[in-house]
């Protein structure tokens, strides 16, 4: 990963209050850009309602799966944030809620 100087300032920031504090889980970069942003908690309940919606495959596939993977994206990476692997992020923070 190759951070700007913002970014690594930030990141050895983190890391050095999540190891200092005795923590021996691994330091996770993508959880650890959310601290203060994190994943809306009620994600999933709204995902559930927005589906509900849907009324046919072709509804589906056309409006719902692209509204729903721009609005993650963009719920992800807002200005200046570091540019993690969208598969990794998406395995991180969402893969949990949308299963």
């Amino acid at each position: 990963m190759l951070f700007s100087g913002q970014h690594f300032l930030a990141f050895l920031s983190q890391a050095s209050s999540h190891f200092g504090a005795g923590s021996r889980t691994p330091f996770d970069f993508i959880k650890e850009s959310r601290i203060g942003n994190q994943v809306a908690p009620d994600l999933k309940d709204h995902l559930v309602n927005f589906l509900s919606q849907i009324k046919n495959n072709e509804q589906l596939q056309k409006l719902a799966v692209p509204l729903i993977t721009s609005s993650l994206l963009l719920d992800y990476y807002p200005s200046d944030m570091h540019l993690f692997d969208p598969s990794d992020v998406f395995r991180v923070l969402y893969k949990e809620i949308c299963y």
